[in-house]
């Protein structure tokens, strides 16, 4: 399959960080902050 990047933000806080998920298929490969995000780079 195709690996895609999805970029969403978390908001489990007040910070709202931009986070960038890497998914295969249905499949989630990993979740990490997003480091292009203006604010919360």
């Amino acid at each position: 399959m195709t690996t895609t990047v999805h970029h969403r933000a978390c908001h489990l806080c007040e910070a709202i960080c931009g986070l960038r998920i890497e998914t295969d298929g249905e499949r989630i490969l990993s979740i990490k902050g997003d480091p292009d995000d203006p604010l919360s780079r």
